[in-house]
């Protein structure tokens, strides 16, 4: 992170303001909510889509992968808070510091590999 911190740090303040996003949907139509649950049941369906989709972009290198995953944490912490369901929310911090961890510690996406001919030196 250390040439390029300018472009890591908008795309970790992006992320952050579309998490803060997320957080103030959940809290809104939790507030409106009439479910016994106290919050919409599609937002587990709709964060564990999102929280999955982001471990399968981690498992193929995507650098925004550990960004998303980590951006939905606070989500699924409101989520927790509007629910009464307070087991959610270490885990919850737990998995954004190691997500965050990952976000910082991978390389800068690198240029597509040469084939094995350009390798080969083969034109």
């Amino acid at each position: 992170m250390t040439d390029d911190a300018p472009r890591w740090n908008t795309r970790l303040a992006a992320a952050a303001a579309l998490s803060a996003g997320g957080c103030a949907l959940v809290a809104l139509t939790a507030a409106v909510s009439d479910t016994r649950l106290g919050a919409p049941v599609a937002w587990t369906w709709v964060l564990t889509g999102v929280q999955v989709l982001a471990l399968w972009a981690a498992g193929r290198g995507k650098w925004w992968a550990w960004l998303l995953g980590a951006g939905v944490q606070p989500v699924w912490i409101v989520y927790a808070l509007c629910t009464a369901q307070l087991g959610f929310v270490p885990g919850c911090l737990v998995s954004a510091a190691v997500q965050v961890r990952n976000y910082l510690d991978q390389p800068e996406p690198l240029a597509a590999p040469a084939t094995v001919t350009q390798a080969a030196g083969v034109s």
